[in-house]
């Protein structure tokens, strides 16, 4: 889950954050998307934000960096919704 923001509001700091940028060309829209991971435990392996040609002026930060999210406004990718997995009440489907 993101959360779409105006590139302009997006500062990312922390002590001792070190991210890692790397440009995504295996996506299903077909756009190389930036994508940056935060390192943890030695490893760039936590997601922090994504940049895409698709959102021009926006940054997606990923929702999983807080232990509490709001409740999500819409849904993207639903065509690859898991079969067991049930839509978000009260969201916009695409």
């Amino acid at each position: 889950m993101n959360y779409v923001l105006n590139d302009s509001g997006i500062t990312i700091k922390g002590s001792g954050l070190s991210l890692k940028s790397y440009g995504d060309y295996h996506t299903q829209s077909g756009n190389v998307v930036l994508r940056q991971l935060a390192n943890v435990e030695g490893k760039f392996s936590r997601p922090v934000l994504t940049k895409s040609p698709d959102f021009l002026g926006k940054t997606l930060l990923k929702a999983s960096l807080w232990d509490n999210i709001s409740r999500p406004s819409q849904e993207v990718f639903t065509a690859r919704r898991q079969s067991w997995e049930p839509a978000i009440e009260m969201a916009k489907q695409d």
